[in-house]
């Protein structure tokens, strides 16, 4: 829990600041609107908001992409509304009753369960088994083997993927809302992850050897978010 926080103003911008006192240095989020600024305890609001400053055009382009150009990855499993498979807009139909079972069946979504979680469920399984094939196919592709990992799936709120100590990929199951190309730019990232951990030259060197086309999967990813 953060040891301070406040809420102040700078221009149009409605910023939260928390301080805290094992933080070592200013960072800042934007999620769902938001901006929300963490610090170490003891810095001032002044240097706090010469660090909003400098960041002002991050946060501007965070913000219209949050708000106006980045589709949507969840889906609300307590009512109907708009979604996407597989890179294509759908609608999402909520049935309250049955099993618990899940279907893309004539461009809609069709999540039927006699509860939230029960729904949820069915949905987990169903993008579960579409992830599985994709990926499948995409370890066709590799030109030369890696080394030995498991593979899992779960909800995550706010990345697409993880490498858990270059023995586990864990790929996060929204990603069933993106394009084929951009689950294949998820799925390798974290492949390289498996030999290199930092994000630096090296690493984009070796995902470029197992995807020569990652630029294209990157951008297509960019498109959508977990908000």
């Amino acid at each position: 829990m953060p040891a301070n926080s406040e809420t102040v103003q700078y221009k149009d911008l409605l910023i939260t600041i928390n301080r805290r006192l094992k933080t070592r240095r200013t960072t800042l989020r934007i999620r769902k609107g938001k901006i929300t600024v963490s610090s170490p305890l003891f810095e001032s609001t002044g240097r706090i908001l010469s660090f909003v400053r400098e960041k002002e055009g991050f946060i501007r382009k965070g913000l219209y992409r949050q708000l106006y150009s980045r589709k949507s990855a969840l889906i609300d499993f307590s009512k109907n509304g708009r979604g996407y498979f597989l890179g294509q807009p759908c609608d999402v139909i909520i049935q309250h009753a049955g099993k618990g079972t899940c279907r893309f069946e004539n461009g809609n979504l069709i999540i039927s369960g006699p509860s939230e979680t029960a729904r949820s469920n069915a949905f987990k399984r169903f993008a579960q088994g579409v992830l599985d094939e994709l990926i499948d196919d995409f370890r066709r592709q590799l030109s030369y083997p890696v080394k030995d990992y498991t593979l899992n799936y779960r909800f995550y709120t706010s990345r697409w993927g993880c490498c858990k100590g270059k023995k586990e990929i864990v790929i996060n199951l929204w990603c069933v809302a993106m394009p084929p190309e951009a689950i294949k730019y998820i799925f390798y990232h974290e492949l390289a992850h498996l030999k290199i951990s930092n994000h630096q030259k090296e690493f984009y060197s070796h995902l470029a050897q197992l995807y020569p086309g990652y630029k294209t999967g990157l951008k297509m990813s960019k498109e959508y978010t977990l908000q």
